[in-house]
Order: structure tokens, then sequence, then C-alpha cells
């Protein structure tokens, strides 16, 4: 039902013409995420960030979002980190509260600070 909910809202988002940012501590679920968003529709590109991209990937990622080449980025909020601004995005979504007060409050204020 949460997986359902967020396509349905990315997909008015992205009808909007807006980008995203999808946040999750989890990313076994950005896989879930990844996976039903390449079902939903085949031609929707999105860029992802977690602790195994490295830091050439991570800048190309974050390259081709700033650019609007692709309109979705799935972030994993322990990967985001420092130097992290992304001032395209209009739309943002944070799957699961952490349990850790320090990293929710990173996660804020990489959004806030956009």
């Amino acid at each position: 039902m949460k997986l359902a909910a967020l396509l349905r809202d990315v997909g008015a988002a992205l009808e909007a013409g807006g980008s995203c940012l999808i946040f999750s501590g989890f990313t076994g679920f950005l896989d879930q995420i990844g996976a039903a968003l390449g079902a939903a529709q085949p031609a929707r590109q999105f860029v992802r960030l977690d602790g195994r991209v490295s830091q050439a990937d991570r800048s190309e990622a974050l390259w081709r979002f700033r650019q609007g080449e692709v309109s979705l980025f799935l972030i994993s909020s322990k990967a985001g980190g420092l130097g992290l601004n992304l001032t395209d995005a209009n739309t943002v979504f944070i799957m699961e509260p952490d349990w850790n007060p320090t990293n929710e409050a990173q996660v804020t204020y990489i959004i806030a600070a956009t």
C-alpha cells in the first residue's frame, strides 16, 4: 500500500512537471521502489545514491539530476552526507522516519537547505 501510494504521488508530481527526491533508510526498499517505477513506466529513468555508489557515479547522478536529464532521485538517507545540495527538486518523499533522530535531522536539513 505504501509503495502504491508513492507511485501515485510521484506520478502526479512528474505530471505537473516536477522533480522528486525519494529518501529511504533501507536499500532493499529503494530496490523495490526502483523495480516498481520501472514496471509502471519502463521509459521513466531515475538515479540512485546509496553506500554502494562510487564518488564518480555519485557526481554523475547529481549532475544528471541537476541538469534535468532525470526527474527522480532515490537516496539512502544514510548515504546522502555532506555536499548534497539538490536545489532542483520540488517534491520530497521520506519513506520512513529514522529511529535515530540525528539521521532524520540530517535528511531534514538536506531537504531544508536546498
